[in-house]
């Protein structure tokens, strides 16, 4: 993670934002969910997504250090992933707890009865181009994490828990390596298994063998998915559901 000497002078107004004398035309709230809210900002014809990395939960403040961690984070692999297609564009300027990416337009996979054509071979690709980096994405169980944008063209968005090969780490490197390496299986699993409940009649032998519930997806699921789901609920009842509902009848 590279470190933050010269933190970008940001001034967060009620109509306009502006990030190191850059002027942006402030937008509605996209999302809020338990880890950040991320809200649309608009410049010279170009619309941005600001990422504000807080914990949106009682006594969240006490944990704005690791907000920050997250944050910047999230944004090193941003970095690391820049001129891969599929992967929005880096605003230059980060803070300690926020970042700027570029706005995709179009819908969240979640909204498609039935993949676009050849859908899926576009999302493989993306997803091995950013294996080649050394990222695992860890979170494409989630549909709404896949933007189809109007020309069918798949965008991965929110790398808050993906993992990525760190090899300055003494004595874990190995570990390291490893733990991405079952997280990119874990992509492939998942891109198979969209792509069979939303395009089965191109289902190759290689997805139907992808498909097939690997132990680590099991014991993820009943470990670690389900109890973590009902402990945020618990601190977050609304959740980020609400918020994209209620940003998409604002539009």
């Amino acid at each position: 993670m590279q470190s933050l000497k010269s933190p970008p002078r940001l001034i967060f107004g009620e109509e306009e934002v502006v990030l190191d004398g850059e002027v942006f035309e402030r937008g509605k709230i996209l999302k809020k969910d338990f880890f950040s809210t991320n809200v649309l900002l608009h410049r010279e014809g170009q619309t941005f997504v600001m990422k504000i990395s807080h914990f949106n939960f009682y006594l969240g403040r006490f944990f704005r250090p690791v907000a920050r961690y997250l944050s910047q984070r999230e944004s090193d692999i941003y970095r690391r992933l820049q001129g891969v297609e599929g992967i929005p564009y880096l605003w230059p300027s980060v803070g300690r707890n926020f970042f700027l990416h570029e706005y995709i337009e179009g819908k969240e996979l979640t909204d498609y009865p039935v993949a676009p054509p050849e859908f899926f071979d576009k999302l493989l690709k993306v997803v091995r181009s950013v294996h080649d980096r050394g990222v695992g994405y860890a979170d494409l169980s989630k549909r709404s994490n896949v933007i189809v944008t109007p020309e069918g063209d798949p965008f991965l968005i929110d790398f808050q828990i993906s993992a990525a090969t760190r090899p300055r780490i003494e004595g874990l490197r190995l570990l390291n390596h490893w733990l991405v390496r079952i997280i990119q299986r874990e992509d492939l699993y998942h891109v198979a298994k969209h792509k069979r409940k939303l395009a089965p009649e191109e289902m190759t032998e290689e997805d139907w063998s992808r498909v097939r519930k690997s132990p680590l997806s099991q014991l993820h699921k009943f470990l670690l998915r389900k109890p973590w789901l009902l402990i945020k609920r618990r601190i977050y009842p609304k959740g980020s559901d609400e918020m994209r509902k209620k940003s998409r009848s604002m539009s």
